[in-house]
């Protein structure tokens, strides 16, 4: 007598269900990808100037200033001493070697008076917001009032608002992303990776026309964040007026050579030509062309409107030293001979800077007048 075949035993459903799901999990995972990158790719087409402008407006209605600790270097600060108050940001703290302020205050004391005390009151990321309450408050003790308030920045003015609300509209394609926030903060650095995936996927973007950045004119925001610049520096200019205490303004200056990031027709194509043309002045002014018009570079560079409007200031007791246009005039390249980055100068500029700045100070009669020991 024959036995039947025993009945093979049927997978339970779940079981089923989950061989199904691993067989199909890649072409699952793919198709999510491939849709994803589609859809960021028709948003990032529908990426408009213009719109950004109203977020840049947002955001500089609701900052608010980033506290600057008071710098310990004035405990060493007397009523004897005559008080120079220097405003910036990370260009006046960071550098491969001492900063500006340092060879400035030795060239100070001992050419002009031995009582010059030169306090750096620079603090890391903040901008005119955070300078303004620093230096107003640095005003309000009549008795450590400065001798005279000295200035540089601007880069941070563009920068800080770049980065939070007009790059930050870039940030597509997030997957790319997550492995380096995974990892920041820990042993391995991604902090470089973090800030170029954007720009440089951008970049590769339009080169294989898969994306075009709008062209509209960059000033509809560009304007607004110059705007709160001068509101913030005329406050500081109308409290020393009132305490006749003289301004120094320095126009702050950035790498040109450093690569930006924008519309490739506005940004890379001049950028691209300056870097290889040999006559000086031609390059500055395509370097600087591609410059004005980054819109995706981590460290946007203060624009040229910014130089223009400090070269523009005319108000009794305020000077303004037009570092850019000495240095092009001497025939610097504004690359890496002089910079750490984008805006960071090597000690050595900081050197040349700080000569620079002393030698205006001994030319300005009205400045001496106020630093001198009698």
């Amino acid at each position: 007598m024959v036995e039947p075949e025993p009945t093979p035993k049927r997978m339970p459903p779940w079981k089923r269900l989950a061989f199904v799901l691993v067989l199909w999990m890649p072409t699952l995972i793919v198709s999510f990808l491939v849709i994803w990158i589609v859809v960021d790719l028709v948003r990032l087409n529908a990426v408009r100037h213009a719109e950004i402008g109203q977020a840049v407006e947002a955001y500089l209605e609701q900052k608010r200033p980033i506290p600057m600790p008071w710098p310990k270097q004035l405990e060493r600060v007397g009523p004897h001493h005559k008080r120079v108050y220097l405003f910036g940001a990370s260009s006046v703290v960071l550098s491969d070697g001492a900063t500006f302020n340092q060879p400035l205050e030795g060239r100070l004391t001992r050419e002009l008076n031995p009582n010059i005390r030169l306090i750096n009151f620079g603090y890391c990321g903040v901008d005119s917001h955070a300078i303004r309450k620093a230096a107003l408050k640095s005003m309000e003790d009549g008795a450590l009032l400065p001798d005279l308030l000295l200035f540089y920045m601007g880069h941070n003015d563009y920068a800080n608002a770049y980065h939070h609300v007009i790059s930050a509209s870039y940030d597509f394609f997030i997957p790319l992303q997550a492995v380096a926030w995974l990892f920041s903060g820990r042993d391995c650095d991604f902090e470089a990776y973090l800030r170029q995936v954007t720009p440089e996927l951008m970049e590769s973007l339009q080169e294989t026309g898969l994306v075009e950045i709008d062209d509209q004119d960059y000033g509809c925001y560009d304007r607004l964040i110059l705007d709160r610049f001068e509101e913030n520096l005329d406050a500081i200019l109308d409290r020393a007026a009132e305490l006749a205490i003289p301004v120094l303004l320095v126009t702050p200056v950035g790498s040109l050579r450093q690569r930006p990031y924008g519309r490739r027709s506005l940004v890379t194509e001049p950028w691209s030509k300056g870097l290889v043309e040999n006559r000086h002045d031609t390059a500055l002014a395509l370097l600087t062309q591609a410059k004005d018009a980054e819109i995706l570079t981590f460290d946007v560079r203060a624009k040229t409107q910014l130089l223009e409007f400090l070269r523009g200031l005319n108000r009794p007791g305020v000077f303004v030293y037009d570092l850019d246009q000495a240095w092009r005039r001497a025939g610097r390249d504004f690359g890496s001979e002089d910079f750490m980055d984008y805006f960071h100068l090597k000690a050595s500029a900081h050197k040349d800077l700080a000569d620079r700045i002393f030698e205006f100070i001994r030319s300005r009669p009205e400045l001496l007048a106020n630093l001198d020991s009698g």
